[in-house]
């Protein structure tokens, strides 16, 4: 016989003597599976009603800390937002110096070509003021900053 035969069949020998000890180690009883368990439901969160900001009928759930645009001079805007900290909020369509964020201490803003960029940068509630149509009337947009 050639070597590598020998040598073939004695790791067939080897496999099969392991797989025969591994076996014979778990026990002659019976295995059964493991119940499995529900997953977990998500919770039900309801917030009360905030006095800052005004309750809508379709209020949307707050967005996160995302990036958002809105044409100023689009008609109508909605009446607020709710966007997480380190959200950031662009306004097309606006002058430089036309937009104004009360209080300032919770954003950030920057101007180019004809867009505000607002990042919200503590949570409270921020109104943005600022003139809207031909007859520039002003718009107050308020937007509830949350962590």
């Amino acid at each position: 016989m050639h070597r590598p035969l020998i040598s073939r069949l004695a790791a067939l020998g080897a496999l099969a003597l392991g797989v025969a000890a591994t076996t014979a180690a778990c026990g002659s009883e019976p295995v059964s599976p493991l119940p499995v368990d529900a997953p977990p439901r998500a919770a039900a969160f309801s917030a009360p009603p905030s006095k800052s900001a005004p309750a809508t009928k379709t209020t949307p759930a707050c967005l996160g800390a995302v990036e958002t645009a809105l044409d100023a001079q689009e008609q109508p805007l909605p009446p607020s937002l709710c966007i997480s900290v380190g959200g950031l909020l662009r306004l097309r369509h606006l002058g430089p110096g036309l937009l104004d964020a009360v209080p300032e201490s919770l954003v950030r803003g920057f101007y180019g070509g004809g867009v505000h960029a607002i990042q919200f940068v503590r949570p409270g509630t921020v109104t943005l003021s600022f003139p809207q149509g031909e007859d520039d009337r002003t718009v107050e947009l308020t937007v509830v900053v949350r962590r």
